[in-house]
């Protein structure tokens, strides 16, 4: 089945792997560090790490069968790996995201660390309406390297997944504010402005966690609600558990589109 736990989610599918079984990645920042997919992917490549990995790619399009051809929801496209690494041969890239757009009762999101890959593929197609494209960002320095190319992709839905949070976030220039904002369009030197349309955030959590301060999770909740952009709160750290979806200032943010 494809249900998954995520909380932002109903379900999650994986359709590229690569062969012989597994998914495969490398690491490009901080929050890499404690991969969670990588943990579960060891005992198939014989405990190697992602980076000294082997592989050839394939694309399994059968996954998309295990949705439910009536209803909808939002499916994370490709939990598992980063569909727009580098070594991904582009033709299997399209293969994927045709598949997606096909299946317009469901909603599907792609998190990628690399949007500049993001933006060169992208600038080959048009973006499926079902489409939304996000960036997975720790803290300022990944966050300000990343979002302003996610905003040259003219997805239908923009967002930022700021997890593992790793530092302190301010993303009020990049939220989708009217164009009194004029000032910060040029500031990142952008033709066109498209904002973050949904901000999920979240503390690291299985082995090795790194500690994240609350007030972070405050701040970019306070942001968020300033614009008028969805906020959700998927986890945090409280009195050294971590848990889901919690109490932040006694009011749960979930904003979710379904």
């Amino acid at each position: 089945m494809s249900r998954t736990k995520i909380p932002w989610a109903k379900y999650s599918i994986n359709p590229l792997r690569v062969q012989g079984g597994g998914f495969h990645c490398t690491k490009v920042s901080a929050g890499c560090q404690n991969c969670y997919a990588e943990r579960m992917n060891l005992h198939r490549f014989r405990g190697l790490p992602y980076d000294n990995r082997k592989v050839e790619w394939k694309v399994d399009l059968s996954c998309f069968d295990t949705l439910p051809k009536r209803g909808g929801g939002i499916v994370f496209l490709q939990s598992m790996s980063d569909l727009f690494h580098f070594d991904v041969p582009l033709p299997l890239r399209f293969e994927i995201i045709k598949k997606a757009g096909q299946l317009g009762n469901h909603i599907f999101v792609i998190l990628t660390k690399r949007p500049g890959l993001a933006r060169y593929h992208f600038g080959e197609q048009n973006l499926p309406d079902n489409l939304w494209l996000g960036v997975s960002v720790e803290d300022q320095q990944t966050a300000d390297e990343r979002i302003p190319k996610l905003l040259q992709i003219p997805a239908a839905k923009r967002l930022v997944s700021y997890e593992p949070a790793l530092g302190e976030l301010n993303i009020e220039p990049y939220l989708q504010y009217p164009p009194l904002h004029e000032k910060y369009k040029l500031t990142l030197g952008m033709d066109e402005w498209w904002g973050i349309d949904w901000v999920i955030a979240g503390c690291e959590s299985g082995t090795g966690r790194r500690l994240a301060e609350i007030d972070w999770f405050r701040s970019v909740r306070d942001q968020c609600l300033d614009a008028g952009v969805p906020y959700f709160l998927k986890q945090m750290q409280i009195n050294g558990k971590v848990v889901e979806m919690p109490l932040l200032d006694g009011i749960r943010e979930q904003a979710l589109y379904y």
